[in-house]
């Protein structure tokens, strides 16, 4: 151990090196209407176009050391169109922040990061249509050789409005969103609507949470890194215009470019709601979408708790070649009890070489039909429906509206064990004194007790939305609030049925309604 009186001349090194670092970061600002490349890049004299300020060498790299951004910088955007926008960073160029300006709203086609280290972007907004961008590719790529890169409350859209889009037009145009292929990237609070993938993590300890991806033709989410988080997403809307084997969320092991011949480890799947369509299927909704499919193992050390499933297929939850996985408060029941091609389970089954599956526990469920083949764990505390609308009606409190809160005389009341229940149920509220509900809904005790009407049915509708919100409730609030993703709050009004939103900009939106907070994007 280091005597005291020693270590006191590191600890002032330290902070007189820290403050260094602090002192010298710049701003600068990118205004692509009132902007020009010759200027110095400051509040009064902006640059142009972000893709203009990396193509014009503005990044300070080993050829060009004195470039004006360089580590720990930021870079403030305005509104108006950036361009696709590459970036190949360096040691000379680490933790760069961009982020939109308050009340903007930056428009890119892409943004593609290449040896960036901590590199954050946050409320920017991707789509081809800002300049009818015909090149597919990912709003946001975040390449194998990046580090500890985040996408903060970014929107990311095909089209706004796919109402006029055939299956041709979705396979011809359909963007994919967030590929982060570097270590300890994430993906928090963005929103990807109308694509082909969603957000795909393929690298080792990165974070997706909070996120919402609505209608995609291909998967929800993929997961194939080690120790990776996936929480508190919403994921819905899939539209089937293609042979994809569709999954809300879909991991397989890879070695040596051969699938399922090697083992995903330590995976968390925690607070997600995967919904095969919000509303009544279309001609295009639907399809075959699986919950949690992963299927070529072997899966080691996965938590799946908390998450709701709502489809059609039998794979609610399916992992083929578990070890030491546990599936617990989990709620995964089918959209249509009247669709053939399910009901949705939970199931557990041997590797497809033929190796069994052991040391899971399955626990506290609530499900339609269970599948655990061989032996393969612990099966204790759960409850299987019929699979028909009187019987989820007898536990949910609106099925058909897809509010999936327990009823208070419904089974799963006080049905499931503690022994590693996880502390609060999907919402964050608290299972406690021992009491754990079966499912991924705790049910509210001191509501039921002090009031009869439930506050637990409050929703919003639409989602997008163009011009009014609608509060649906039982329950009167005084009232609303709501904030842009900078935290600068646009409406605060009485809480009535219907809001008018449509003087806002178009983006997305946080809602808050006593003590619930919503996401919404608006067109």
């Amino acid at each position: 151990m280091i005597h005291s009186e020693k270590q006191k001349p590191l600890v002032v090194l330290f902070l007189l090196l820290l403050i260094s670092t602090t002192a010298n970061a710049e701003t600068f600002w990118v205004d692509p209407d009132h902007g020009k490349m010759s200027n110095n890049g400051s509040e009064q004299s902006p640059w142009s176009r972000l893709d203009s300020v990396f193509l014009t060498n503005k990044l300070a790299s080993p050829t060009k050391p004195n470039a004006p951004i360089s580590t720990n910088d930021t870079l403030f955007l305005h509104s108006g169109y950036h361009g696709r926008v590459n970036i190949v960073g360096s040691d000379l160029s680490k933790n760069i922040t961009i982020v939109a300006v308050k009340n903007s709203y930056p428009q890119l086609s892409l943004i593609n990061l290449k040896k960036c280290s901590g590199w954050y972007i946050k409320g920017l907004n991707f789509s081809p249509t800002f300049n009818n961008d015909i090149n597919k590719n990912f709003f946001i790529y975040f390449q194998t050789d990046t580090y500890q890169c985040t996408a903060d409350s970014c929107f990311g859209f095909s089209i706004e409005d796919n109402t006029d889009w055939d299956s041709t037009t979705w396979n011809a145009k359909a963007w994919d969103g967030i590929f982060l292929r570097g270590t300890r990237c994430a993906a928090k609070r963005c929103t990807i609507k109308n694509v082909n993938f969603g957000i795909q993590a393929s690298a080792d300890s990165c974070t997706v949470e909070n996120n919402r991806v609505e209608n995609f033709i291909g998967d929800g989410m993929r997961g194939l890194g080690d120790y990776c988080t996936y929480q508190y997403n919403t994921i819905r809307g899939c539209i089937a215009v293609n042979a994809n084997h569709h999954d809300g969320f879909q991991s397989w092991s890879l070695a040596n470019g051969v699938v399922g011949k090697d083992t995903v480890h330590g995976v968390i799947l925690r607070g997600n709601t995967i919904v095969i369509y919000a509303d009544e299927r279309n001609r295009l909704t639907g399809g075959n979408l699986q919950g949690i499919g992963c299927f070529d193992g072997f899966y080691k050390d996965f938590l799946i708790e908390n998450n709701v499933i709502c489809s059609e297929t039998w794979h609610g939850i399916s992992l083929y070649g578990a070890i030491n996985c546990t599936i617990i408060n989990n709620t995964v029941i089918p959209r249509n009890p009247a669709d053939k091609s399910g009901p949705p389970w939970i199931a557990i089954n041997p590797h497809k070489n033929g190796s069994v599956s052991h040391g899971n526990i399955i626990r506290n469920n609530i499900t339609t039909s269970l599948q655990i083949k061989q032996n393969s764990g612990e099966v204790d505390h759960n409850i299987v429906l019929k699979n028909n609308l009187d019987e989820f009606s007898s536990y949910f409190i609106n099925y058909s509206q897809l509010d999936f809160h327990l009823r208070p005389d419904c089974k799963a009341i006080s049905y499931g064990s503690s022994e590693l229940a996880p502390d609060i149920d999907i919402e964050g509220n608290k299972r406690t004194g021992g009491i754990i509900d079966a499912g991924a809904y705790q049910f509210n005790r001191e509501t039921a007790a002090t009031d009869n009407e439930s506050i637990t049915d409050l929703f919003i509708s639409p989602n997008p939305v163009t011009e009014y919100i609608t509060i649906h409730s039982h329950y009167k609030f005084d009232t609303i609030e709501i904030y842009s993703v900078l935290g600068v709050k646009v409406i605060q009004s009485e809480c009535r049925e219907k809001i008018d939103i449509s003087a806002i900009t178009s983006g997305c939106y946080f809602v808050n309604i006593g003590n619930k907070t919503f996401t919404i994007v608006k067109l």
